[in-house]
């Protein structure tokens, strides 16, 4: 009787400690209970174990089947499900347990079966006690590597292969413990057993193999991937560099053209003098003729001479322009003043104070983009306009530059169709045009380059009665002056 009360109290001890250790390692590595609410659980649900142990136990032989299905269930709903924590974690660090202290459970009945160690169930209990204790060391010990096992990117395969392992050493368990050839028995669980393991572990070495190869050859596909990108860039930059090589070199061979054309556009400023000089000569000797009364020759005679000497619109076509210095404003406004002459759009152009300097303020290639910009803008309207009425005389554009004070002023004008009426933040807004079929970016450029020059540039538009006006004005800043 005092035998079997001491197996009882042993068999007692053993479920406390095994169930208290399984969930100790449970919890080492999954690190789930983080907080007092989790780790109250795991109390509480360690001594509900305990107590299904006991009673199982009691009324079942296979009281450790039980038990272990009520801690994997358990722990998976309350931590992977309720909590929602790494699914694949939960259920991994409750089956490993499970796992090893199954392991060692058929290890130590296939030994015993074979060389009869233990005498009686109390020595079992205590070998269980002493096997629970070095188990707990060793998973505290490797528990980091078991948890990267169930975190990383092969954890679905580990898992799969431990649940696997699982299914079969407990299946090999349950003809151990029922069939009675013990040593058929001993022979094909133990076959099965290291069959199972090794195939288990070749699996996912073979896999963990693959899936580093794949990682490689990503690897290498990255790398050529990014060898092609920066050859890519390489030759893109390139051909911007030769892009940029030409515009420069076009744009050198056009401001050498304009300069050369203003050259001769002064030059005819002298003939127009001498022209000038001769018109008054020329009147003076008709002046005889006209005291002795013969005012109808005069007149013949003058108007054939005007006629063959003088083209009013070609002498209006460069008006001003002498008096503009700086060459980069005088070839941009040439060269648009020469299209609107030849495209018979009327216009005019008003320079009258000589301009030596602009502000330093602001770049003159972006004065110079500006300019150009709103010139094009104004010439698209009116052949717009014209082709749309027909009539020369509908279009008209007038220009001027202007300075005072240190400051450069250009003013713009063109007419428009007479139901065009918008606000000036929908006309610069990028894509937009009145016109159609165009792109619409040129006041869209022209609002980027004053965002530049907030300080000292002044650009205003709109449209007022018919017109399309445009005003920019540069000023100096305190130090730069003017260039």
């Amino acid at each position: 009787m005092s035998n079997l009360m001491f197996e009882i109290i042993l068999q007692t001890i053993f479920i406390i400690i095994s169930v208290t250790f399984d969930i100790l390692i449970f919890d080492r590595i999954s690190l789930s209970a983080r907080n007092k609410k989790d780790k109250t659980f795991l109390s509480l649900f360690t001594g509900f174990i305990i107590l299904i142990s006991i009673v199982s136990s009691i009324f079942f032989n296979s009281f450790y089947l039980i038990t272990t299905i009520c801690e994997i269930v358990g722990l998976y709903i309350y931590f992977g499900i309720v909590r929602k924590k790494n699914k694949k974690l939960v259920l991994g660090s409750a089956i490993i347990f499970s796992l090893v202290d199954l392991i060692f459970m058929v290890s130590e009945r296939l030994i015993n079966s074979l060389f009869l160690l233990f005498d009686s169930e109390s020595q079992i209990y205590l070998w269980d006690i002493l096997i629970d204790i070095v188990v707990l060391l060793a998973l505290y010990r490797y528990n980091e590597r078991i948890r990267e096992f169930l975190t990383d990117i092969n954890s679905s395969i580990f898992l799969g292969i431990i649940i696997y392992l699982y299914v079969s050493i407990e299946l090999a368990n349950y003809y151990l413990s029922s069939d009675r050839r013990a040593v058929e028995v001993i022979q094909i669980s133990l076959g099965l057993l290291v069959l199972q393991t090794f195939f288990a572990i070749l699996v996912y070495a073979g896999m963990v193999h693959i899936q580093k190869d794949l990682l490689t050859r990503q690897e290498q596909e990255q790398q050529k991937l990014q060898l092609k990108l920066t050859e890519t860039k390489r030759e893109n930059t390139e051909i911007r560099n030769r892009e940029l090589a030409l515009k420069e070199q076009q744009l050198q061979i056009e401001n050498a053209q304009l300069k050369e054309y203003s050259n001769y556009l002064d030059k005819n400023e002298d003939e127009l003098r001498h022209f000038k000089h001769d018109y008054e000569n020329l009147l003076n000797s008709l002046k005889i003729n006209a005291e002795k009364g013969d005012s109808e020759s005069v007149v013949k005679q003058l108007a054939e001479y005007t006629d063959t000497q003088i083209d009013e619109k070609a002498l209006r076509k460069y008006k001003g322009v002498n008096h503009i210095h700086v060459e980069e404003l005088k070839s941009i406004v040439i060269t648009k003043l020469a299209k609107l002459y030849n495209e018979e759009i009327p216009y005019s152009f008003g320079c009258d104070v000589e301009i030596y300097n602009i502000p330093k303020s602001v770049n003159i290639f972006d004065i110079v983009r500006i300019i150009g910009i709103t010139f094009d803008n104004a010439i698209e309207e009116s052949q717009s306009l014209i082709k749309q009425t027909g009539n020369t005389d509908s279009a008209k554009v007038d220009a001027m530059y202007y300075q005072e004070d240190g400051n450069f002023e250009f003013r713009i004008r063109n007419r428009i169709a007479a139901d065009t009426s918008l606000a000036s933040d929908i006309l610069s807004k990028d894509g937009y045009s009145t016109k159609k079929h165009h792109t619409g970016i040129g006041l869209a450029n022209v609002k980027q380059i004053e965002l530049k020059y907030e300080e000292y540039m002044l650009v205003n538009y709109g449209i007022e009665n018919g017109w399309f006006n445009f005003e920019l004005e540069i000023m100096p800043d305190n130090e730069g002056g003017i260039e």
